[in-house]
């Protein structure tokens, strides 16, 4: 059965979306390690908490997109595809988190990552998972998506070097930022919008 199913979902660049989607986890984990303060923001932190509540809405945010991806089959079905799903993106949110407090104290001390680097090596990671997400994608308006989501992300790192970098680069950059967010927006309300004409079918 799992080789019927590899055989049928599987193909080189869905191989390629799984290498790069590694690889941008582990930037990810480097990045949370290197952060300032990563170690000593604990739950009584807000920073702390901020981060803690992102993971926990995007863990929520996957659930309920599964669930309505998948009730047309029966409530019974969304339920159970809502849970796996935002289960597992829960475990994969949590295992980076304790990942990275567990290298902080490496990463920390190397002055590979000192200042900014954290950063560059979180937008790199952002960019490579959105890479992955495009040539994982099969179905061409989510892949479009997917794209436009790539495209903004690039537009907001690009602003915020900008701004980083101060000087003359500082107005550029903030405009870049602006435009970046608004592509953004328009990214996620049009994802919003063809996530409901997804499900406006009746459930069966």
């Amino acid at each position: 059965m799992i080789r019927e199913r590899l055989a049928r979902d599987m193909d080189v660049r869905r191989v390629i979306a799984i290498a790069l989607g590694v690889v941008a986890l582990i930037l990810c984990v480097v990045a949370l390690a290197a952060t300032p303060g990563f170690t000593t923001s604990g739950t009584s932190d807000p920073g702390g908490l901020a981060k803690y509540s992102v993971a926990l809405a995007g863990a929520s945010g996957f659930g309920f997109r599964a669930y309505l991806l998948h009730r047309h089959a029966g409530l019974v079905d969304g339920v159970r595809s809502a849970i796996v799903e935002g289960g597992a993106m829960a475990l994969l949110l949590l295992g980076m988190f304790v990942l990275a407090f567990a290298v902080s104290p490496s990463v920390a001390s190397s002055h590979s990552f000192e200042g900014d680097a954290w950063l560059g090596i979180l937008a790199t990671g952002i960019f490579l998972a959105l890479v992955s997400g495009v040539l994982w994608e099969r179905n061409d308006r989510r892949r479009r998506t997917v794209v436009a989501l790539l495209v903004a992300g690039g537009l907001i790192a690009g602003g915020i070097a900008g701004l980083r970098i101060g000087g003359g680069a500082s107005a550029i950059g903030g405009v870049v930022l602006v435009v970046g967010i608004a592509a953004l927006s328009r990214a996620w309300l049009r994802a919003f919008h063809e996530l409901k004409q997804e499900t406006a079918e009746p459930i069966g």
